[in-house]
């Protein structure tokens, strides 16, 4: 059995930001992020979109929207009953563009004025619907498979680097918000409190066993300058670099 009943379809670009306050629906709603970056909150919980992430909220949820950046943004209400689909609350990431293709093709057909326009629109729909449950499949597949071993290898190899969360979160399957929680549900910590801390236990073996000067310590250690070193240091350690060093020395 399937019914795909599209109620709006709507393509919208702002230059200002917009919020757009609390609110619930009577249809489902898919808001596709084509270009932008912002919050959703859904059910409560805060969601950070970037280009090529889209959300989806059943009927009834509460969720609102902050888009602080000039958008391009599609967004939907719809209907659907198809045997064994069903789709997951949250925000999920288009990697390769294919829904976006299916719902600017939806729109397309929406405004078409045409014999079987409405048969088209619901195969187009059903279409978008269907391609969209298996990227947030496809979510949960590669969480399932995620090497985290290998992850925390690359962290931990690149510690003296600027790391790319958002690039190692695409490149496991995720938009970062997904990848972070689900860091968090593994090893207790999100992933730049994880390197901070790989940061931070890297410089008190550099200050316990070699003569640099804290300045080398801390670029080596992943740092902008001494002075964030000190600062964050001390906040972890409860000591400066400079004393931590001549604790250790002592000993």
């Amino acid at each position: 059995m399937m019914e795909c009943k599209l109620k709006q379809i709507h393509r919208v670009k702002h230059s200002v930001p917009i919020k757009i306050n609390t609110q619930t629906h009577k249809y489902d709603e898919l808001v596709y992020f084509i270009s932008g970056c912002g919050t959703t909150m859904i059910n409560g919980q805060t969601l950070s979109y970037k280009s090529g992430d889209f959300a989806f909220y059943k009927s009834g949820t509460p969720h609102n929207e902050y888009d602080p950046v000039p958008c391009d943004i599609i967004w939907m209400h719809f209907f659907f009953d198809i045997e064994g689909v069903a789709l997951k609350e949250g925000l999920f990431c288009d990697i390769d563009g294919r829904l976006l293709s299916c719902l600017l093709n939806l729109r397309k057909q929406s405004l078409e004025q045409s014999d079987y326009k409405n048969q088209m629109v619901e195969i187009f729909l059903a279409e978008a619907i269907l391609v969209a449950t298996q990227i947030q499949n496809t979510f949960e597949v590669a969480h399932s498979r995620t090497n985290w071993e290998k992850v925390l290898n690359y962290i931990d190899s690149n510690i003296n680097e600027q790391i790319d969360f958002v690039f190692l979160a695409k490149s496991n399957g995720y938009s970062y918000d997904r990848f972070r929680h689900l860091f968090a549900e593994q090893f207790g910590l999100s992933p730049y409190a994880y390197l901070t801390n790989q940061r931070i236990e890297h410089a008190k073996r550099l200050l316990k066993n070699s003569n640099l000067r804290i300045t080398d310590i801390a670029f080596d250690s992943g740092f902008n300058s001494s002075s964030q070193f000190t600062n964050i240091f001390k906040k972890y350690v409860g000591l400066t670099p400079k004393e931590y060093k001549k604790r250790v020395s002592a000993k």
